[in-house]
């Protein structure tokens, strides 16, 4: 019996030795993802620039869409209450 808990423990000591090399090469591809780190790819630096204009263009929207929703629901509460 005692050889099966050997096994075990080696099998679960194997199995966190793949789980951090798998962590480590995750990790080497992050950094060669940002340029080893040394900052980011120029073309995702100006598709998030690209991002974040469509997001503050639909910031914009919204905010058009609530404020003309808010008048809708102010106009019909007022018709509704007589």
């Amino acid at each position: 019996m005692a050889k099966t808990g050997i096994k075990k423990s080696t099998r679960v000591q194997r199995a966190q030795e793949r789980l951090s090399q798998a962590i480590d090469k995750l990790e080497d591809a992050v950094k060669s993802r940002t340029n080893g780190g040394a900052g980011a790819d120029p073309e995702m630096v100006a598709e998030l620039a690209v991002i974040r204009a469509e997001n503050d263009s639909l910031k914009d929207v919204n905010k058009a869409v609530s404020d003309r929703l808010d008048a809708a629901i102010s106009r019909m509460k007022s018709v509704l209450e007589g």
